[in-house]
């Protein structure tokens, strides 16, 4: 696919907690662009010029999660002579960031869009798990908690036995935590607390309890007011009983085995053998002709006869 000899769309990376994260290609890519897209533009420019990046002659413009027309024609306006560069606030772009819309709506209209690699909360939420991700059968699930009455959490963790990683804010964490307990109240929740914010009281935190133990007096020891960023960690969740008394992880241990590769191939060679032995045997049939022996070959049915009249001379109906 060709490209019209034009500006692109670059996603700038951030730090997600000390500017010493912050890649060079990403400061460069800020302090060559005129224009800066970015959720908080104030933020944005005063931690640009930290990193001694003038931004007196840069346009720098809010972009928010609804789909705003006159900033789509702006950014393509640029888009047609130079880059146009979509800054998140932390981490990468577009990710529980505002932009995605944007990133659609240019590559549509035959706009390149260039990534930059840099810092992730997400990538680092899971390396600071302790999962071995390199299993094969190691998988997770993201969920951002908005804490409202339909919020699928509940269901998440009942769903099946697989980590699941949300992403909350402070103030809604106990809201979070008895949503988990009302689901799944013996399975562990890891507290990941302002991971690489080396001036929060509580960095690079990692605190493991149950939820209920959570719930119950632990939490009391951490001053939410004074946690910027954090996410949990649920793991070894608790099936629901199924109607038979039966958990969910038992169910799917018994469809395994049932399911067995080894146990399924043997059974249908053993069926796949009867039938062709069965198949392959002659069987002796009468074909209803006047021969003295009967033949071998497939099985014929014999000729009918005429069905005789029970009384002599009432055949006939009369």
């Amino acid at each position: 696919m060709s490209y019209p000899p034009a500006g692109q769309l670059v996603l700038v990376p951030w730090h997600i907690g000390h500017l010493g994260d912050l890649t060079q290609n990403a400061l460069a890519a800020c302090r060559d662009m005129p224009i800066l897209l970015c959720e908080d533009p104030e933020g944005t420019r005063g931690q640009l010029a930290e990193l001694g990046v003038d931004c007196s002659a840069k346009e720098v413009v809010r972009v928010g999660f609804d789909v705003d027309p006159t900033l789509l024609e702006r950014c393509l306006a640029h888009l047609a002579t130079e880059d146009v560069g979509l800054v998140s606030d932390g981490g990468v772009p577009c990710f529980v960031d505002p932009g995605a819309w944007l990133v659609a709506a240019v590559r549509a209209r035959g706009h390149r869009v260039r990534v930059l690699a840099g810092a992730s909360a997400l990538a680092a939420a899971l390396a600071a798990s302790g999962i071995p991700f390199e299993r094969e059968d190691a998988t997770f699930t993201f969920h951002l908690y908005e804490g409202s009455s339909r919020d699928p959490l509940p269901r998440l963790l009942t769903r099946s036995g697989e980590p699941v990683l949300v992403f909350v804010r402070p103030e809604q964490l106990r809201d979070c935590l008895a949503a988990a307990e009302r689901a799944s109240p013996k399975c562990r929740a890891t507290l990941l607390v302002d991971l690489t914010k080396t001036s929060s009281p509580y960095a690079d935190q990692v605190l493991t309890r149950t939820v209920r133990e959570w719930r119950h007096g632990a939490l009391d020891a951490i001053d939410l007011q004074r946690v910027s960023d954090l996410s949990v960690l649920f793991q070894g969740q608790v099936p629901r009983q199924g109607a038979l008394g039966r958990s969910f992880e038992t169910a799917r241990h018994v469809g395994r085995r049932l399911c067995d590769w080894a146990w399924m191939s043997s059974f249908l060679r053993r069926v796949s053998d009867r039938r062709v032995s069965d198949r392959r045997a002659p069987i002796a049939t009468w074909d209803g002709s006047n021969q003295d022996a009967p033949r071998l070959g497939r099985c014929t049915r014999p000729a009918r006869r005429a069905r005789r009249p029970e009384h002599p001379g009432r055949g006939d109906g009369r």
